[in-house]
């Protein structure tokens, strides 16, 4: 072989696309977990392989000389990053398909024992020989592929067909160009290996796992997980923060999401500057975390100190000066987590106690905070237990008449309980079912049984108006809503006059028109309507007259006042004697003892209910109390 017959032109273009890969994965770093190190690594003795190869090629030419001890070092070197080259390309896949797992293995760097051995053994012979075993780091290079496609074989189940088809691919690229290296010596064709099987890698990154939030250029939510997990793998102590942004719908409605967006842009360009790229993501919407490590030099108290002081401050936007209200939340693991998804979910948590109010203080995880977080996702898994089982239990109140002396309706109660945590409020546990979107099914199973109890008072010819079902705002505006509720009482056969669904006012703050149109379209097919809780919240005359109903439930609250105050007593008075006037019927709530009766009759309303009348009672007790009543 001389000197000009050694074509290593592919050589040039391979760095020249490592380089670029390069300078983009640096990104990486930001999310530094395993699996992204072992990425950066294979990319840099990539290049290192390359570049000695040019250099090689570049000294041979302004030499003249294909022999000598610089010669053949660097052969040996080049040998050498071609087989740690396939171990990193191997080592990769391995993490791939164990994710962290990996790290808790002390033997796991065995697994570069091929290369180093290869590495060792090209060494000892040309010390004691004088000669270079050529073939030697092919052989090394098949090993590593034969272990990958190994790998693959014995996990192809548990894979993603796509992540199987990159994880094949790339190996059988890279082997199959250095194979036509040795078997036609002019033609150098390492580098071009290299760059095509990480290039193939880097794609697959950047389509399946998109680490960087578009918006603030930070690592997103996938970054920060994988983060957190590549952490508490290796047993680190992490501080981490929350910042919530708690007015930023105020932002995007005051100077449009354009803006708003560029906002997010500037407070994150802010948290990267000022505490390190590598430790700042965006979490969510307005959402970012911080984390540092017991691997940081860092204060705590002195990160949140800036981080106060910076929102007290506005950010100038274009012409807009724009103030952000920041709360925050402090936990710290593994005193307040045991684990990933115990920080994440805590994390969530704190998302919730942020968006209460806005005082920027600190609000920091304690023993009390996740015994509460505990309790929470508690309940969200009896909830989705009750919705998979379809074993909600449903309660029903009867609603007593004073003129016919009898009950008239009842209404529909959810209700859950849990050895562990006993009764759960339904002012605990109906909040968090809408929280996370888990009200809808819980609704469309309580309006199935109360048509089944409405069809079981039919049959027993037991005279009653209707059974109320509640139905919050977001199950009204849900698209599905209507169909789903008349393909319900079509199935249960029930007569729509029976079912009676319950409103509050907040239905015409969300979205006023679309409620009323959901409303119009059952009171159509023959369903009916009442207004709930009134007398709290957003109470006035233009809601409830624009709402398609005909009967209003004084909320209990309104009656108490009533009994405790006379001019409360004839501001309700007033109201309700209104609301007749304009045709409305009249049920007031909660009423518990015979003077809350006897001001409910003052008031000159008829329909009643509350615990003096009636506890809530299951299907059968309903049914008994509806019977003991028959004329």
């Amino acid at each position: 072989m001389t000197l000009n017959s050694i074509n290593i032109s592919g050589e040039y273009i391979a760095l020249l696309f490592l380089v670029i890969t390069y300078a983009y994965a640096r990104r990486l770093q930001s999310a530094p977990t395993f699996q992204n190190n072992i990425f950066l690594n294979t990319i840099k003795l990539s290049i290192v392989t390359a570049l000695t190869a040019v250099l090689r090629n570049y000294w041979a030419n302004n030499t003249g000389n294909l022999s000598g001890e610089w010669w053949t070092v660097s052969g040996l070197l080049y040998d050498a990053f071609l087989m740690l080259t396939a171990f990193f390309l191997f080592f990769y896949a391995f993490v791939t398909i164990y994710q962290e797992r990996v790290i808790f293995s002390k033997s796991w760097y065995l697994l570069a024992l091929p290369a180093l051995a290869g590495t060792g053994s090209m060494v000892f012979f040309f010390l004691n020989e004088g000669r270079i075993l050529d073939l030697l780091p092919l052989y090394v290079t098949v090993f590593y592929v034969i272990a990958i496609l190994a790998l693959l074989l014995l996990n192809y189940k548990k894979l993603k067909q796509e992540t199987a088809g990159v994880l094949t691919v790339y190996p059988i690229f890279y082997l199959g160009l250095l194979t036509i290296q040795y078997l036609q010596p002019d033609v150098q064709t390492s580098g071009i290996a290299s760059a095509t099987a990480i290039v193939i890698l880097s794609l697959y990154a950047q389509n399946k796992e998109k680490l960087f939030d578009s918006v603030s250029g930070l690592p997103n939510r996938y970054s920060m997980i994988r983060t957190i997990q590549h952490h508490v793998q290796c047993e680190d102590f992490m501080d981490i923060i929350l910042i919530s942004i708690n007015n930023m719908d105020e932002i995007n409605e005051r100077y449009g999401y354009s803006l708003g967006n560029q906002f997010l842009y500037s407070f994150g360009r802010f948290l990267r500057e000022e505490f390190g790229k590598k430790n700042v993501f965006r979490y969510a919407g307005s959402e970012f975390v911080l984390i540092y490590t017991d691997l940081d030099e860092y204060n705590i108290d002195d990160a949140l100190a800036r981080l106060k002081q910076k929102a007290n401050a506005s950010f100038q936007i274009n012409e807009a000066l724009v103030h952000a209200k920041i709360n925050f939340a402090l936990s710290k693991y593994p005193d307040n987590a045991k684990d990933d998804k115990d920080i994440i979910a805590l994390l969530d948590y704190q998302i919730k106690e942020t968006n209460q109010g806005y005082d920027q203080e600190v609000i920091e995880a304690s023993e009390m905070t996740v015994e509460e977080l505990h309790r929470y996702n508690r309940i969200i898994e009896l909830l989705r237990e009750r919705i998979r089982n379809e074993d909600l239990i449903v309660h029903y109140q009867p609603i007593y008449n004073l003129n016919y002396r009898r009950y008239v309706a009842a209404e529909a109660l959810m209700r859950l309980h849990d050895k562990q945590l006993g009764d759960i409020s339904p002012g605990e546990f109906i909040p968090i079912a809408e929280q996370n979107h888990l009200i809808e099914a819980l609704g469309y199973q309580v309006l199935r049984k109360a048509c089944r109890v409405a069809n079981a008072l039919e049959d027993h010819r037991l005279g009653f108006r209707t059974i109320s079902v509640n139905a919050s705002t977001v199950e009204l505006l849900d698209p599905v809503f209507v169909d789903t509720v008349k393909q319900i009482a079509a199935e249960e056969e029930v007569n729509p006059n029976k079912i009676c669904f319950e409103i509050t006012e907040s239905v015409m703050i969300d979205n006023p028109s679309k409620s009323i149109e959901v409303m119009q379209e059952l009171i159509d097919f023959g369903f009916k309507f009442s207004l709930d809780d009134f007398g709290t919240g957003y109470s006035n005359f233009s809601n409830v007259i624009g709402l398609p109903l005909k009967e209003i439930k004084i909320d209990k609250t309104m009656l108490y006042y009533a009994q405790e105050s006379e001019s409360a007593f004839i501001v309700l008075d007033n109201l309700v004697k209104g609301l007749q006037q304009i045709g409305f019927a009249m049920v007031i709530e909660g009423a518990e003892t015979i003077e809350q009766v006897n001001i409910a009759e003052r008031l000159g309303i008829y329909t009643i209910q509350g615990y003096y009348f009636s506890v809530p009672l299951d299907e059968r007790d309903l049914i008994e109390t509806f019977e003991e009543q028959r004329i």
